[in-house]
């Protein structure tokens, strides 16, 4: 199956946004204003000329600007339960009084919270191999490369690791940890769509 793509020859409308929005006349009332300031009369305006930067040809994947709307909100749906059982387990943790006990018998905060990370990372990356299997196999993504697509997902999961933790210092029941840290992860995301309308 060949992905639906078009070959383009130039830049698209949507990067003339520079001069549309008006920001290329404040430019020229700015410059304007400075040359009569300096030169001490007024100067008579120059035509202003733009033209936008020339693009190579290229082939333009029409299916990831599509999926590029809503990539966004599957992987936050997918992550949601890898936040709320890492929190869960954290929170658990210290409901029972296990991390107290491990601080009475020497270790640091460091090294529980080393060890946490590496835990959650090694199923972390387990999750990030098959979905990183799934959308460049599946030719979701055709035309990225596999180690690509490998990092970012392990970036993105990193950060989920992080904000779980973050999460968990503020709670003490496990349950309600669970309940909540889903509900705040998702919330994290609510901002992404009010900057993405624009």
């Amino acid at each position: 199956v060949q992905p639906d793509v078009s070959v383009v020859d130039g830049g698209a409308p949507a990067n003339q946004r520079y001069y549309f929005a008006g920001f290329v006349f404040l430019q020229d009332m700015v410059q304007r204003g400075i040359i009569d300031t300096m030169v001490g009369e007024h100067v008579a305006a120059p035509a202003v000329f733009a033209q936008q930067y020339p693009v190579p040809q290229h082939v333009e994947d029409k299916f990831s600007l599509g999926v590029g709307a809503t990539m966004p909100l599957f992987m936050t749906l997918a992550w949601i339960y890898t936040v709320s059982m890492i929190t869960k387990s954290i929170v658990y943790e210290k409901e029972l009084r296990l991390k107290e006990s491990m601080k009475m018998m020497g270790m640091s905060h460091s090294v529980h919270w080393v060890g946490w990370f590496l835990t959650s990372l090694f199923f972390v990356t387990i999750a990030v191999i098959l979905l990183t299997m799934v959308l460049v196999w599946g030719k979701l993504f055709v035309f990225v490369e596999t180690g690509v697509v490998f990092v970012l997902l392990e970036l993105f999961g990193i950060s989920t690791i992080c904000l779980a933790f973050l999460i968990s210092v503020f709670f003490s029941r496990a349950k309600v940890a669970s309940a909540s840290a889903g509900i705040i992860y998702f919330g994290c995301y609510l901002p992404y769509i009010f900057f993405s309308i624009n």
